[in-house]
């Protein structure tokens, strides 16, 4: 199909073509961006010092102690850096085989000078074996705020499986 344009339509069709880019390209930047982080991205610590908690898989982190708690800090990267932009919420993918125990979690939010700003936190109810924690931060933004996730996997009851985190997913908002 061939379309004859006059001397007007063109910028027209040039008008119409740039509006219709624009806007697309707008509503694309304003959409939730999530990214999903495998557990092997966080540092683990026993009472004792650094461990390597990922027993060969690299993708997730174990506590096998059956008798201590294994501490983790997990990296959070904002990509998105706007003043009123933020962290929505951190989803952490756990599993425990300890019914004594909790899976718990914290975001703390800081300042580019350390300083305190807010913290959320969750943990699992007893007896929860797997599953998903939210941590919901839509309340915080801010262009020179550091987030960073910290949890506690209990010690494992069992040295058949292991309580571990499998992956944490970040959604971050403008």
């Amino acid at each position: 199909m061939y379309i004859q344009l006059n001397k007007k339509q063109p910028k027209l069709w040039l008008a119409y073509l740039t509006l219709s880019v624009g806007l697309s390209a707008s509503t694309l930047s304003h959409a939730d961006d999530a990214k999903l982080y495998p557990g092997s991205y966080c540092k683990t610590t026993y009472e004792g010092g650094l461990v390597d908690a990922s027993n060969g898989d690299p993708t997730q982190l174990q506590n096998t102690s059956t008798s201590q708690s294994l501490f983790m800090t997990c990296p959070i990267i904002r990509d998105y850096m706007a003043s009123d932009s933020g962290i929505k919420n951190v989803q952490v993918r756990y599993f425990n085989n300890n019914d004594a125990k909790t899976v718990s979690c914290n975001v703390d939010i800081r300042h580019r000078d350390g300083s305190y700003v807010a913290r959320a936190s969750a943990r699992t109810n007893y007896g929860d074996r797997s599953g998903v924690l939210t941590l919901n931060l839509n309340r915080e933004a801010g262009v020179f705020r550091s987030y960073v996730l910290t949890c506690w996997l209990p010690p494992s009851f069992s040295n058949t499986s292991f309580p571990k985190i499998e992956s944490y997913r970040v959604v971050e908002f403008d």
